[in-house]
């Protein structure tokens, strides 16, 4: 093969790349977070972009059996259904209408077997979520996405922005996602280093145990709204495989426990007044 011809290969690989990634991305507008406890420490207790605190995601032990039995103990299946449970929460956590609803989450493209230096180590999943599909339907999604985004992996996503038009600097936030998710087994954490983001879900799966973190920036949250985000993905991650074929919108958030205090102690509104006076007269009153 003669190199003109190599290169006319190269460019036109590098087109349907390209092209791909602004179709999946022509409808963006913003990212979409996790709600911040507060966007700036106070003054006195500034951090640097890189000042993350940890928390470990406790997952039990059938929970875990339950996912390994569902993917059959591939790790690219399981890293499929993190991905679809964390997109599933995050939708739960900002969803306000019953509009479909796009969805990124930042993930590492796989190991490689041959290390070098890549053009690209980053990939946004780009999903679109809405109340009746089901979670088969988004996992089904998710698994065709990656396997999109894994084809056209090699195209730079500094690139990418510019042909967005989205200004970016390697000191800023990264604009595209504020939430990454690793499989440690099948992905190296090393590929998210060159970026910032505020929230990192890193897995490993280890005799049949999955073992997790939340990396958490202290800059925006407080470590008591990550210890009730690991109790949340939980709570959908074990409702979501109870049934596959429900529809999103049914799929709980919430424990019991957490139910009851909204249905009861919040609307326990019950307030003893003095029946003998009129409304009136209670209304001089107060």
């Amino acid at each position: 093969m003669n190199k003109g011809f190599s290169r006319e290969i190269a460019a036109t690989g590098k087109e349907k790349e390209k092209s791909y990634w602004l179709n999946k991305l022509a409808d963006f507008q913003t990212k979409i977070c996790f709600p911040y406890d507060r966007h700036h420490l106070q003054p006195g207790n500034e951090t640097d972009m890189n000042d993350h605190e940890q928390l470990d995601l406790q997952l039990s032990h059938r929970l875990c059996q339950k996912v390994m039995k569902i993917c059959s103990n591939n790790d690219h299946m399981i890293h499929m259904v993190l991905v679809s449970t964390l997109a599933l929460l995050l939708y739960k956590y900002t969803h306000y209408s019953e509009e479909p609803e796009q969805i990124i989450i930042g993930t590492p493209i796989y190991k490689q077997k041959i290390q070098a230096k890549f053009l690209n180590t980053l990939l946004p999943i780009i999903m679109g979520l809405s109340p009746e599909m089901t979670y088969k339907q988004l996992l089904l999604q998710v698994k065709q996405t990656v396997i999109e985004a894994t084809q056209y992996q090699n195209f730079p996503m500094e690139t990418l922005l510019y042909h967005l038009d989205i200004p970016y600097s390697a000191d800023d936030d990264f604009p595209l996602f504020d939430v990454g998710l690793l499989l440690t087994n099948i992905q190296d954490p090393g590929y998210l280093d060159h970026i910032h983001v505020n929230l990192i879900f890193s897995f490993t799966c280890h005799d049949s145990q999955i073992n997790a973190t939340i990396s958490y920036h202290r800059r925006h949250y407080d470590r008591s709204t990550i210890q009730q985000l690991n109790a949340h993905f939980v709570n959908v991650l074990q409702n979501s495989l109870t049934d596959v074929d429900q529809v999103i919108a049914g799929i709980e958030v919430l424990s019991i426990s957490e139910k009851q205090v909204l249905l009861e102690t919040f609307n326990d509104t019950d307030c003893p007044y003095n029946r003998d006076r009129t409304v009136i007269q209670l209304f001089q009153e107060q």
